[in-house]
């Protein structure tokens, strides 16, 4: 009886490690890497003359006061488009990733920060779309945050000429963020738009792709 009592203390504590270890395990890439949003995203191009689907972009902000390495990670949409790329990341950096860098920069060049960071993904993903999803991996392939719009719960669609943007700019893990229709600025802070541009239709809240909920329940299936 005594030793059969001491067994299941000792199983029951093995348990116990090995769920704390798994929920470190789980939690510990988010935590590092959790910082890293998509913050801002130009899908719905306005029909002006001279304007195409190549002026497409979005925008990564690093919250965090660490530098980062994003060797080899990706961005996936939602039509599973892949991006590739390899950057380093310093603390409160924006990185913009653009269709076409010229025309980018012939439309932006009077807002842009000298020395803003650009990296042209070209047409290995497509953005354009009024419902649709983009999401940031690391190298395996997990994924570290992600923006969905224009389905059901999820950020509707902007009016043309207008960004998707995080608002008010702050880490999305573990708090509950928006993504509001937004004045674009790219590689700046980003700033709401004008109630006149913005009725129930147009935009919507929605979580943090790594909110504590969503990560608490990804632990649970993790164990299951």
């Amino acid at each position: 009886m005594f030793w059969q009592l001491v067994k299941n203390i000792v199983t029951l504590n093995m348990r116990k490690m090995i769920l704390k270890v798994a929920f470190l395990l789980l939690i510990i890439p988010y935590i590092i890497f959790g910082n890293i949003n998509i913050n801002e995203i130009y899908y719905n191009i306005p029909d002006y003359t001279g304007w195409n689907d190549s002026d497409q972009w979005f925008e990564i902000f690093n919250f965090s006061s660490n530098q980062i390495s994003l060797e080899s990670w990706k961005i996936k949409t939602s039509e599973n488009e892949i991006f590739t790329f390899s950057l380093t990341i310093n603390p409160n950096q924006r990185i913009l990733f653009v269709a076409d860098s010229s025309r980018f920069i012939a439309h932006w060049d009077s807002i842009l920060i000298p020395g803003a960071i650009i990296i042209e993904y070209g047409a290995s993903i497509d953005i354009t779309r009024n419902s649709g999803e983009i999401k940031l991996l690391n190298a395996n392939g997990e994924e570290i945050t992600g923006v969905e719009w224009g389905g059901t719960g999820t950020a509707t669609s902007v009016p043309e000429g207008y960004s998707l943007g995080l608002f008010p700019e702050q880490i999305a893990y573990p708090q509950l963020v928006d993504y509001k229709t937004c004045v674009p600025t790219p590689g700046s802070d980003n700033r709401e738009a004008p109630p006149s541009a913005i009725n129930s239709a147009t935009w919507g809240r929605i979580k943090a792709m790594y909110s504590s909920e969503r990560l608490w329940k990804k632990f649970i299936n993790y164990l299951l």
